[in-house]
């Protein structure tokens, strides 16, 4: 049996400075690196590039290296001054087989050193950002439960990218209504896609 899973990792990125990831995806079914001006669920929808495994060289052992360039000069992923964030989503398509894939990212320039101390100013202010985090992510996915239950019962609209999400991932959400004795039914054509899933 397999059962298929997403998970993300995420680093902060700014314009101005270019940045170098190294991975291995031998172990991974499918991996998608993106920039994103923030948290969707925050109202900071722009995505600016999705590079899928199949963008990436390659090498025979699994590894990689990607440019995030944000000084202009070389070529990799462009970082726009509005970026703030690089999420890297790893896929698992059968767990006897796929596991996590071994990446770090390094800001170019700044090899070998440590990061400098953070002041306890700058410590209160990332704390201090936690709770609209939670907030905001709680109030996303609650609109998206309540605009469920304004949509018509057993019916799935045609799956499309999301705002603020991954160009090469389609959703499709809807609810269901069943009476006693009564079971629910999907047919759909197989999707033209690497991985799919259902989940309810």
């Amino acid at each position: 049996d397999t059962l298929e899973l997403a998970d993300n990792r995420f680093a902060a990125v700014r314009h101005g400075q270019d940045y170098l990831i190294r991975g291995n995806a031998s172990s991974l079914f499918d991996l998608n690196i993106s920039l994103h001006d923030g948290w969707a669920f925050l109202g900071q929808t722009q995505v600016w590039g999705d590079i899928g495994l199949g963008d990436l060289e390659i090498a025979p052992d699994g590894s990689f290296e990607l440019l995030l360039n944000g000084t202009g000069h070389g070529k990799g992923l462009e970082i726009p001054p509005e970026a703030r964030l690089v999420q890297i989503r790893e896929y698992y398509a059968d767990w006897t087989r796929h596991t996590p894939g071994e990446f770090e990212i390094v800001r170019v320039g700044s090899e070998g050193s440590a990061p400098a101390r953070l002041a306890p100013d700058a410590i209160a202010r990332r704390l201090t950002a936690v709770l609209p985090w939670i907030e905001g992510y709680l109030r996303a996915h609650g609109a998206l439960v309540n605009h469920l239950r304004t949509l018509p019962p057993n019916e799935l609209p045609q799956p499309t990218a999301q705002v603020g999400g991954n160009s090469h991932i389609r959703y499709s959400f809807g609810r269901f209504d069943l009476g006693e004795r009564q079971a629910l039914l999907i047919e759909f054509p197989v999707p033209d896609a690497r991985l799919w899933s259902l989940q309810w």
